[in-house]
């Protein structure tokens, strides 16, 4: 376990930072799709020299390409809609609901793997949803809360799709799926999924320095914080590592406000501490 809780770790703070750079993306027109495909294009080369310098072999088995084609588009699907959230919605709300998915890898081990649901972990999905409705319903919003509901939406839909990535590539590993293989295929899913998100939602094309070099630090992070999270699958429970990775909104929060990118209220704060309260709770639970 102790393997497990540092990998963790490094995907919380890697995961952190990435968190502040799409809400960053987010903020670039016609550019959102560049900042996948180049992303993409980091990460794969990124995974190919680690592979090459641990001296590992790739092997594409048949868990390996079905579980691997399915976390690339889990992931490109869910990260796409998270930026698409971060248009409109600051980065400790966006963050907080998306690093909730905790929420749903809790469900998703009821509804599929058999696991219990005690009082705590109940309490731990209450809080989580009353967090989600708390900023949704803030008053400071800049918009109607009529206009905020289709980016809370997708901030939600985000975080469904990254507790089911998190339960598949837990479940892959245990069938034997190859995780090197599989973080690379997820890598040329970014890439692809990039590719199209440019070619129908950001034409005319628009290259600059800013978006690339977004891009290849979103590469970079994502790299470390994918990789560091399956590493830490390999040792530990899988929602006990998703909790402590999923902690990574706080992280993103405090860069935030630090940065001056957004206000710290009242109302954000309880929402912040009644979603860490959540994610501990459901850990507990386990």
């Amino acid at each position: 376990m102790p393997n497990a809780i540092f990998f963790a770790l490094i995907s919380l703070v890697a995961t952190g930072f990435l968190d502040v750079l799409y809400k960053h993306s987010a903020d670039l027109e016609r550019s959102r799709g560049i900042f996948f495909l180049v992303g993409g294009i980091v990460w794969i080369i990124s995974q190919l020299i680690l592979i090459y310098l641990a001296g590992r072999l790739i092997i594409f088995n048949a868990p390996t390409i079905v579980f691997g084609v399915s976390t690339g588009i889990l992931a490109i699907v869910g990260n796409i809609a998270l930026v698409e959230s971060f248009r409109k919605l600051d980065i400790s709300a966006g963050s907080t609901i998306y690093r909730l998915n905790t929420v749903g890898v809790v469900v998703l081990a009821f509804l599929f793997l058999d696991e219990n649901l005690d009082v705590k972990t109940i309490t731990g999905i209450g809080f989580g949803i009353l967090s989600v409705i708390i900023i949704y319903h803030n008053p400071r919003n800049s918009l109607s809360t009529r206009a905020l509901k289709p980016y809370i939406t997708l901030a939600v839909t985000a975080s469904a799709l990254r507790a089911v990535y998190g339960v598949v590539s837990k479940y892959a590993l245990t069938i034997g799926a190859n995780a090197d293989a599989i973080l690379l295929l997820t890598a040329i899913g970014w890439a692809l999924g990039g590719a199209v998100y440019t070619f129908f939602r950001n034409r005319p094309i628009h290259l600059s320095h800013r978006n690339i070099s977004y891009g290849v630090m979103a590469g970079l992070l994502t790299t470390i914080g994918a990789g560091s999270l399956l590493e830490a699958l390999k040792y530990g429970d899988a929602t006990i590592v998703t909790s402590i990775a999923n902690l990574s909104f706080i992280l993103a929060s405090l860069i935030s406000i630090a940065k001056g990118l957004e206000q710290l209220t009242y109302r954000k704060f309880f929402a912040v501490c009644l979603a860490t309260t959540s994610i501990i709770l459901l850990t507990k639970s386990v």
